[in-house]
């Protein structure tokens, strides 16, 4: 069950008795090498129960994503607020940090090593963004060599490198180098999921609409909790609630979904105002750098023509192709007539076009 072999729906990897024959078979040749940007920690809890009940083999299981631990604490800092069901699954299967075998990377140094592991083994690694050097750092090492599986979960941004490998691309292009994709690719059907695999809805009944408070608390992920998503999309005003840098972290996410750039990061903390994110992709005239400012500002507060002539000349000196500002207000009308004139170099994102990313977004988490 190949790529080369079989159409693609063929290769699409749907109830947990398939899933644990697409495991069993990858770590008996190489390792499995499991992408993805949802739902991860769901995942790992059917790996654990498979292993338990005997269904695939006790192999070395990597967390190599910082999304899908900070998930799985907040999934269990809310144990009081789950399902019995739920509960009685925790309480089988015991603390996800604590399972035997299972090794979850909260270093860059541990990352490294798991990176130049070679057995038999299990590795998990996602994310956005920035967070998306260690998945392709992963994909560098382990799409040569035929013997290694790679298996896609969830939504990919349509010129990701998991949109690529799911549309059977033969090589893709990564730190500047093309790699060969001779590993075999196999992606999870989620709409298969019902079918007999309860423990993959996992958690269901806590993927309710949570408050900007309540992940100040929880430290959930913005970009990948629709939790959050469905509630800024319902409750729009509410983004005022959170504080400049989740702002700054939702703008990032939000970019990565909207306008697939490949490399986001924040910038470092300090003053109000110049660059809080950089953004980079492919474009035609090749690596495009786009320098975005994000103002939290109050409906009243409109960014004016200083502001903007300002973050001008930080996207000059940044050497970036162009510069966004996103607010949460809107802009005046000598801000907006400035920008009019230099759009090639310079554009906004007031609150409106805010509420369309959100909404989008959630359409694709959904």
């Amino acid at each position: 069950m190949t790529p080369d072999s079989q159409t693609r729906d063929d290769w699409r990897i749907g109830p947990r008795t398939e899933l644990a024959r697409l495991i069993t078979q990858a770590t008996r040749a190489g390792s499995l090498l499991v992408l993805g940007t949802e739902r991860i920690q769901n995942f790992l809890f059917t790996v654990k129960l498979s292993m338990e009940s005997g269904q695939i083999p006790r192999v070395p299981v990597y967390d190599d994503s910082p999304i899908a631990i900070r998930a799985m604490e907040s999934f269990l800092a809310a144990f009081k607020q789950l399902s019995g069901r739920d509960r009685a699954i925790l309480s089988k299967c015991g603390p996800p940090f604590s399972w035997p075998g299972f090794t979850y990377a909260t270093t860059h140094e541990l990352s490294s090593l798991i990176i130049q592991f070679r057995g038999s083994c299990i590795i998990v690694s996602s994310g956005m963004g920035v967070r998306a050097s260690r998945m392709q750092e992963h994909l560098a090492c382990r799409l040569p060599d035929p013997r290694n599986f790679v298996l896609i979960l969830g939504t990919q941004p349509k010129t990701s490198i998991g949109a690529k490998l799911r549309a059977g691309d033969s090589e893709v292009l990564i730190f500047g180098d093309w790699v060969p994709v001779r590993a075999q690719v196999f992606e999870f059907d989620q709409s298969r999921e019902e079918m007999e695999t309860p423990e993959l809805n996992l958690f269901e009944e806590t993927a309710r609409i949570i408050s900007p408070d309540q992940f100040r608390r929880s430290q959930i992920t913005i970009g990948t909790d629709i939790r959050l998503i469905k509630y800024l999309d319902e409750h729009p005003a509410r983004m005022l609630q959170l504080g400049p840098r989740q702002f700054e972290e939702l703008v990032k996410d939000l970019l990565v979904s909207e306008f697939d750039y490949d490399v986001v990061q924040q910038g470092p903390l300090g003053r109000d105002g110049g660059i809080d994110i950089y953004a980079e992709r492919d474009a035609a005239g090749g690596r495009e750098l786009t320098v975005i400012q994000c103002k939290r500002n109050k409906a009243s507060n409109k960014v004016g023509e200083p502001i903007v002539k300002q973050f001008l000349t930080d996207v000059n000196e940044s050497d970036a192709s162009r510069g966004l500002i996103v607010t949460t207000s809107s802009f005046s009308t000598n801000a907006l007539k400035y920008m009019a004139v230099r759009e090639y170099k310079l554009a906004g994102a007031d609150y409106l076009k805010l509420q369309e990313w959100i909404h989008k977004m959630r359409g694709k988490l959904s």
